[in-house]
């Protein structure tokens, strides 16, 4: 449903309870609905380039997601995010956030965060308190930076390379 100029979620979206891709990229949603728990089996939230300015709180509570993708929107601060234990991939650039995402360092499967673009992008030495920190890229501003042994800063960022966000 990219490019669509949708202005909210269709409802029947939320009837697609064996739907694991939404993508509604590039409209004009201002909010998603609290009933998007409802998609149990959901892997991929692609809601970037919308009109959001905050995220459900219910958002962590899709067990199955792995790929969270919230960038260009006006999104100035997000419920806790500890319960998607299987994130992979968080991508918040381009919005409004004063603050890191809360629940970060709970998030044990998160591989990729991307926070450029926000008032909230600072190097943290608390993100991960009490272990090692997991990621495996970290794009904070104009170009990745590294922020833990181990990470590499030579990797573009997806929207960059051949991987489709929208």
């Amino acid at each position: 449903m990219p490019r669509d100029r949708f202005t909210e979620l269709p409802a029947c979206v939320l009837e697609l309870s064996h739907l694991t891709e939404l993508r509604v990229s590039n409209n004009a949603i201002k909010a998603l609905p609290a009933q998007i728990r409802m998609l149990q089996q959901l892997v991929v939230l692609a809601v970037d380039a919308n009109k959001l300015t905050e995220l459900p709180a219910t958002v962590a509570e899709l067990p199955a997601l792995t790929t969270l993708n919230a960038r260009q929107n006006s999104i100035k601060a997000l419920p806790d995010l500890a319960g998607l234990g299987r994130l992979k991939i968080l991508a918040l650039s381009s919005n409004a956030l004063a603050a890191p995402p809360p629940g970060l360092a709970s998030l044990a499967s998160l591989e990729e965060l991307y926070l450029n673009g926000n008032r909230c992008v600072r190097r943290s030495t608390g993100a991960f308190p009490g272990r090692r920190c997991p990621l495996r890229f970290c794009y904070l501003h104009a170009r990745s930076v590294t922020v833990s042994a181990g990470l590499s800063n030579s990797r573009s960022p997806p929207w960059a390379s051949a991987r489709s966000w929208s």
